[in-house]
C-alpha cells in the first residue's frame, strides 16, 4: 500500500516537475522573441515616430555646366584623359540632364540621422539602420579611397618638373582657377599640360568638395596639381568622404530652424545609395538606366530621378493657383469702372482752352475743317450718283456715320464746349441739307 501511494506521488512530482520546465521553456523563447523584434540603437535626432513635418531648403553646389566648358578649353584629346581618370563617372552622371538633387529626400533622410561620435554615417528607413561610409562613397561614386602607386605611374617617364604658381599657396579660389582656364593672360600663356592640370583641379574640386566662391582651396589639395600622373593617384574619395561626413555631422534640429542649410561635398551621392540601398525608395523616386552596363558605381545606375510632393506642398500650391487665377467679370467690370471714373476725372481737371489763347485749338479746328472739306467733296460726288438705288443708300448711311463720328470728335478736342462757334454751326446744317437733298 505504501509503495503504490509513493509511486502515484512520484508519478506527480515528475508530471508537475516537467510542465514547470516546459513553461519555463516558452516564456524563454517568447522573451527571445521580443528581444529580437526591438532592435536597441545610438539616439537619433528625434525619436521615430516623432520626425516633425519641418521642411528646409537645402544648399549644395553640384556645377555640371562646368564640364562643358572645360571639355571646350581642352579639347576632345586632352578631355578623354579626364574621362579615363577617376572623375569619368561623375562627368558621365552630370551629363544626364534628368538626375537632379532633390533636397526633400536627403532632408527626410537628415532627420533620421543617428548621433554617433565616429566617422561614419548612419542613417535608419524603417526602423532599420544603414551606413554610408567610405565604403559606400567609394561604391556610389567610383573614386578610389587609397592611394595608388605613384612610384609606379611615373616609371619611364621624365622627371617632375617645376610647379605651378597657384600650386604653392593658399590664396587661391576655384573662381580664380576657372578664370585662369577660362580666360588666359596673354603674359602668362598657358601649355597644354597645365590646361590639362587646371581642368582636372577645377572639375575635382567642383564636384567632390564645392568650395564656396570666397573660399581658398587648401594647398594640401593643390600640391601635386602641376603632375597630372600623381594627381589622379591620390586618394581623393577619402578626402570627398571626409568632407561630406563633417559637414553632415554638423547639421542638427537647430540647423534647419532657420529654414535653409548649406551641405559641403558631394552631396548627390547620399541620395542615389539611399536610392539602391532602398528598392522602394528607388523605385518612387527614381529610373534605373537601362544602357547601364554594370551596377557599380551606383551613380551611373540611375537615369533620372524625382522630387517627392508632400500633402501641405500640395494646398500651398492650390492657394497659389487660386491667388494667381483670373478674376471674374465683376471684378473686370469694377476695374473697367475705375479706368473710365479715372479717366472721366482727368478731361474733368483739364480746363477748357479757347481757340484765341490756346495754339492746339486752332490746330484741332483746323483739322476738323479739314475733314467736313473732304465730307463736302463726297457729297458732291454723291449728287452724280443714280437715286433709289441700293449704293445711294449705303452711300447716305456712311456719310452720316461719319458726321455722326465727327461731331463726336469735335465735341471731345474742344473739352466739351457748351456754345460751339457760328462758323461750325452753318457748316453743320449745309452738311445735313445736303444730305437731306440727296
Amino acid at each position: 500500500m505504501l509503495n503504490y501511494s509513493f509511486s502515484v506521488f512520484y508519478n506527480r512530482f515528475k508530471c508537475f516537475t516537467f510542465l514547470i520546465w516546459f513553461l519555463c521553456l516558452v516564456f524563454t523563447q517568447m522573451s527571445n522573441n521580443d528581444s529580437l523584434d526591438v532592435l536597441n540603437l545610438p539616439p537619433r535626432i528625434y525619436n521615430p515616430g516623432f520626425e516633425p513635418n519641418i521642411g528646409a531648403v537645402v544648399i549644395q553646389h553640384f556645377e555640371t555646366h562646368l564640364v562643358k566648358k572645360v571639355e571646350l578649353a581642352l579639347g576632345e584629346e586632352q578631355f578623354n584623359l579626364i574621362k579615363a581618370s577617376f572623375l569619368g563617372p561623375i562627368i558621365e552622371l552630370a551629363k544626364r540632364s534628368g538626375v537632379n538633387f532633390s533636397g526633400k529626400i536627403f532632408h527626410f533622410l537628415m532627420q533620421r540621422r543617428l548621433l554617433l561620435k565616429e566617422k561614419n554615417l548612419w542613417f535608419t528607413f524603417d526602423s532599420q539602420p544603414m551606413r554610408f561610409s567610405e565604403r559606400e562613397f567609394l561604391l556610389t561614386t567610383g573614386v578610389q579611397c587609397d592611394l595608388i602607386d605613384s612610384e609606379m605611374l611615373r616609371k619611364g617617364k621624365a622627371p617632375s618638373k617645376a610647379p605651378y604658381f597657384w600650386t604653392q599657396k593658399e590664396h587661391f579660389t576655384l573662381e580664380q582657377l576657372q578664370k585662369r582656364l577660362f580666360e588666359p593672360n596673354q603674359l602668362h600663356p598657358l601649355d597644354a599640360e597645365e590646361k590639362l592640370s587646371l581642368g582636372m583641379v577645377i572639375l575635382t574640386e567642383a564636384f567632390l568638395f564645392t568650395p564656396g566662391s570666397l573660399e581658398k582651396i587648401p594647398l594640401s589639395r593643390l600640391v601635386h596639381a602641376s603632375e597630372f600622373a600623381i594627381y589622379t593617384s591620390q586618394p581623393w574619395g577619402k578626402h570627398a568622404y571626409r568632407v561630406l561626413a563633417t559637414s553632415i555631422q554638423r547639421i542638427n534640429e537647430n540647423t534647419w530652424a532657420r529654414g535653409t542649410y548649406e551641405v559641403k561635398g558631394f552631396a548627390m551621392a547620399i541620395l542615389l545609395w539611399a536610392f539602391s540601398a532602398v528598392p522602394s525608395l528607388g523605385s518612387a523616386f527614381a529610373t534605373e538606366c537601362v544602357t547601364s552596363r554594370s551596377e557599380y558605381p551606383l551613380c551611373l545606375k540611375w537615369e533620372t530621378t524625382q522630387t517627392p510632393r508632400f500633402s501641405h506642398e500640395n494646398k500651398q500650391t492650390e492657394t497659389r493657383e487660386e491667388s494667381c487665377s483670373p478674376p471674374d467679370e465683376d471684378s473686370h467690370e469694377n476695374v473697367n469702372d475705375e479706368k473710365v471714373a479715372q479717366e472721366e476725372g482727368a478731361t474733368d481737371e483739364v480746363p477748357h482752352a479757347n481757340e484765341e489763347n490756346d495754339p492746339q485749338c486752332s490746330n484741332v479746328n483746323d483739322k476738323v475743317s479739314q475733314k467736313k472739306e473732304k465730307q463736302h467733296e463726297e457729297m458732291r460726288n454723291m449728287d452724280g450718283a443714280p437715286q433709289g438705288t441700293q449704293e445711294s443708300d449705303s452711300q447716305r448711311s456712311n456719310v452720316n456715320d461719319k458726321v455722326a463720328q465727327t461731331k463726336e470728335a469735335q465735341h471731345n478736342k474742344m473739352g466739351h464746349s457748351e456754345e460751339p462757334s457760328q462758323e461750325s454751326d452753318s457748316q453743320q446744317s449745309k452738311v445735313n441739307d445736303k444730305v437731306c437733298i440727296s
